[in-house]
């Protein structure tokens, strides 16, 4: 049983993430694979202007300053910095780094590794058919809301704003259409009025490690995708999916004002 994962070396959450996951199931795990952090269509300084556009120069600032301080903590700590790979590392986990997921290396170095499944949590490139084709039982992909709601761009942005009560995290199948496939795994948390969206993402981060940890119990001792309760899995199998768009500064706008929430 080989199981692969696709991910995100990001300072916010993914650590923590990772390590409930590494702790409990590192020997299980055969390889992790790291893509920059970009949709597929965005370069680097389209894909930052547009993110900057939506959650303004104050909240910029405060992540960046939120980002910084937490690095340096772990300095002082462990006489390193926060990073994803290295915890993938110290728990001799084999670590692959790629630019894009459609570079043909990746390709033909999953093909020689041959998984039996590949779990993705974080990456924002759109896997394409042929990789999705490799793995024996599919590649899982990890989604931060209880689908079909919120497909798309930011869902617990859009979960927020429409003053939901509760968000999730939903594991999926993946296919060629963005958000859609057969849920395996669907977990709920609360959205407490105080919550800012840096908030629930904490909640919807450290719940998909808890998650990752199920699927792959599950996986090791039947030797199939896990079928756990998911409500209303089947309008996940429609091929076009109502998706949620990117959004932007007017939205977030009302977001604040309106909703009376925080970004951070």
């Amino acid at each position: 049983m080989k199981i692969f994962i696709i991910t995100i070396d990001h300072t916010f959450f993914y650590p923590q993430l990772w390590h409930q996951v590494l702790e409990k199931h590192a020997a299980s795990i055969q390889g992790a694979f790291f893509f920059r952090r970009l949709p597929n269509k965005y370069s680097l300084l389209k894909y930052k202007m547009t993110e900057f556009n939506f959650i303004g120069a104050r909240n910029a600032f405060k992540i960046f300053y939120t980002g910084m301080s937490l690095q340096l903590k772990h300095v002082m700590r462990y006489g390193r910095s926060v990073s994803v790979k290295a915890l993938f590392q110290d728990y001799n986990v084999p670590v692959y780094s790629y630019k894009t997921i459609r570079d043909p290396r990746f390709e033909q170095k999953l093909k020689d590794l041959s998984p039996d499944l590949v779990i993705s949590a974080g990456t924002h490139q759109i896997i394409p058919k042929n990789i999705l084709d490799i793995p024996k039982d599919g590649v899982l992909n990890k989604h931060g809301s209880l689908l079909p709601k919120y497909a798309g761009f930011w869902p617990l942005f859009w979960a927020l704003y429409h003053n939901e009560s509760q968000a999730g995290v939903t594991f999926h199948k993946m296919i060629s259409k963005l958000d859609a496939g057969e849920m395996v795994h669907q977990k709920k948390f609360s959205i407490e009025p105080q919550d800012s969206l840096f908030d629930v993402q904490k909640k919807s981060l450290l719940l998909s490690g808890e998650m990752i940890g199920d699927i792959i119990d599950y996986y090791r001792n039947h030797q199939r995708l896990p079928i756990f309760h998911v409500e209303n899995s089947e309008k996940n199998t429609e091929k076009n999916p109502k998706l949620s768009p990117f959004p932007t500064r007017a939205d977030r706008l009302y977001f604040e004002k309106v909703s009376q929430r925080r970004i951070i």
